[in-house]
């Protein structure tokens, strides 16, 4: 029999620890696993109420779905616990039946569900449609995000073989021409939980001087995401798994990235560059040599999380796609929600139909 449980204090949801991560360990991704959610928790407390759904089946945890109910609007909805970041979402289970239960329990809270990036390969999207028809109204967007991952080879020769020449013959001259102004230095370093501040200081401060400053999207100008990804950085250093890398300019840094290695890949979580060399493409070269770096340790890929841009084309990829779910049951505050975003949803398609016919298109997002 499935015993569920929703977990809606921060010290219940820290003793899960060992469980959590011992169902998480049928995941590839770090960030299913219990410091995530924990960071999130702890971060993003303020606007949000925790709503984690735990099924056990014989005393033993089965299924998680991790939400919180997101009071920062003028209607309550349940969403994913730590939803304000843009990376992939997902429930964690080992049982199918489990699994149908926390699904089934999240929806008939009677509150709105919005789900903006789940895989819609995965069980629990299944599970959700199927369910959502005899409760409710569901939304699904199927393929509405996108991200790349970077497949690698066990030898950097191959790697660069399977590239295009020209974009081995670009980023060659980029080196050069930026080679020209003083020495090029790379390097990765592993901080203990003592040394996350200073490593994590000089990524806030190199991502302050790039395009994210301006349209208000770096750290400096969120301060909740910057404390998040401070907090999980503790975390994941604790664990031995945050890694920082740094393309330096006469020993000063010119692109700083943040990534997690986990289950043989590394996964990018933020990126910060000076724009005072963006024509030379530092967010570009000190991602190739941050691969490089991964194929000697023997990785298998670097999953680019985020919006999928097309810069990281340039190497070998696979496309990973995201969809939306939002469900709607049959109450006064959901049909308030309901109204909400298709209202939400059709300002921002007249928005850009407006942009389109009265501007230029804006210029590219630039990771270099």
């Amino acid at each position: 029999m499935i015993q569920l449980e929703i977990v809606s204090t921060l010290s219940r949801l820290e003793a899960l620890a060992p469980e959590w991560d011992a169902l998480a360990d049928r995941s590839p991704s770090p960030l299913v696993r219990h410091a995530w959610f924990l960071a999130a928790a702890r971060t993003y407390a303020a606007n949000s109420e925790l709503t984690v759904f735990t099924a056990r089946r014989d005393g033993r945890l089965r299924a998680i779905a991790p939400m919180v109910v997101d009071r920062s609007g003028l209607t309550p909805r349940l969403r994913m616990l730590g939803f304000q970041s843009p990376e992939p979402e997902a429930f964690l289970a080992d049982d199918d039946e489990a699994l149908e239960a926390v699904c089934s329990a999240v929806l008939s809270t009677g509150r709105a569900v919005v789900l903006p990036r789940l895989d819609a390969g995965s069980p629990e999207w299944r599970l959700l449609n199927e369910l959502a028809r005899r409760k409710g109204l569901a939304v699904p967007r199927p393929a509405l995000k996108r991200y790349y991952m970077t497949v690698l080879q066990p030898d950097w020769a191959e790697f660069e073989a399977g590239m295009a020449r020209k974009k081995r013959s670009d980023l060659k001259r980029r080196r050069n021409q930026l080679a020209e102004h003083g020495e090029i230095a790379f390097d990765v370093v592993s901080p203990d939980e003592d040394g996350v501040e200073a490593a994590f200081a000089e990524l806030v401060r190199v991502e302050a001087a790039s395009w994210k400053s301006g349209s208000r999207t770096a750290m400096v100008n969120r301060p909740l995401l910057e404390a998040f990804m401070r907090e999980y950085a503790r975390q994941a250093a604790r664990q031995g798994k945050l890694r920082i890398s740094t393309l330096r300019l006469n020993g000063q840094p010119i692109a700083v990235l943040m990534d997690v290695e986990h289950g043989g890949r590394l996964w990018g979580l933020k990126m910060g560059v000076d724009d005072r060399w963006a024509k030379y493409g530092p967010g570009v070269l000190g991602t190739h040599e941050l691969i490089r770096w991964a194929v000697g340790r023997g990785l298998n890929g670097c999953e680019h999380l985020g919006e999928a841009e097309d810069w990281q084309r340039r190497w070998p990829f696979e496309e990973r796609e995201l969809s939306a779910f939002n469900f709607y049951p049959p109450s006064a505050a959901a049909a308030v929600a309901l109204g909400r975003d298709l209202a939400g949803v059709a300002g921002r398609a007249a928005k850009r139909r407006l942009q389109r016919a009265t501007a230029s298109p804006p210029p590219a997002k630039r990771a270099a």
